[in-house]
Formats: C-alpha cells, structure tokens, sequence
C-alpha cells in the first residue's frame, strides 16, 4: 500500500492471492461453524427440568459414543436422580440391543452391565 496524500491506495499487482483469499474464507467458515456449535450446544444445556435438571455425559445416538463414554455411562446411571438416569439407561440399552458391532455375548454382557448399575445405584 502506498500514502499518497493521507489516501492508502493498493499497489498495481495483487497483493493477496488467490489462494490466501480462499483460506482466510476457510478459516472464517470454520470459527463461525465452531461458534454456531457452541450456541447450540450450551442452548440445549440450558433447556432443562427446572425441578430435576438432567445433565448426562453425552447424549447416546450412536454404539460408538457407548462404547468411548462406557465408564462414564456406568456412573451417571448409578449416581444420578432415577427419572434422570432411568430414560438415559433405556436408550443406551436400545443401542446395544440394535447394534451389529458387538458379539451377543458383549452384548449380554454390557446389558448386566447396565443392569447391575441401575440396581447399585443411589435414586
């Protein structure tokens, strides 16, 4: 950029290429899809039972979330407030049932699972 006169005028040759045009666009593309993201997320969080506000680790639509969260799925279902943990072991459970990645006998088994914690649990 040249001053002429207190004026910023851009040079004769492009300065920016193409190709840092098309990253920066990338990049804004990204923060505005991470901020989108996060609004929603804690959105979502936000809307709650007011008497009894739920708050599981993740919320269980894929086996593969299951099996990654698996402690954390054991502990929420044995320390939070039944009406809480209740609808969250059913769901998990549906996954286990449909799923095509587990054995029959991982799947008897993680149902135990779930079972046992469900009874050991405070609600």
């Amino acid at each position: 950029m040249e001053a002429t006169g207190g004026n910023l005028r851009r040079p004769a040759g492009d300065v920016f290429p193409q190709e840092d045009q098309t990253m920066t666009r990338a990049k804004k593309g990204f923060a505005l899809v991470l901020f989108l993201i996060m609004v929603v997320g804690f959105g979502e969080r936000a809307r709650g039972n007011p008497e009894t506000a739920c708050d599981p680790p993740y919320d269980p639509s894929h086996i593969i979330e299951v099996l990654f969260f698996y402690p954390g799925t054991l502990t929420y279902i044995e320390t939070a407030p039944r009406q809480c943990s209740k609808p969250f072991a059913d769901r998990v459970r549906t996954l286990v049932r449909q799923t095509a990645l587990l054995t029959d006998g991982c799947i008897e088994a993680t149902l135990q699972d779930l079972d046992e914690a469900e009874a050991r649990g405070n609600n």
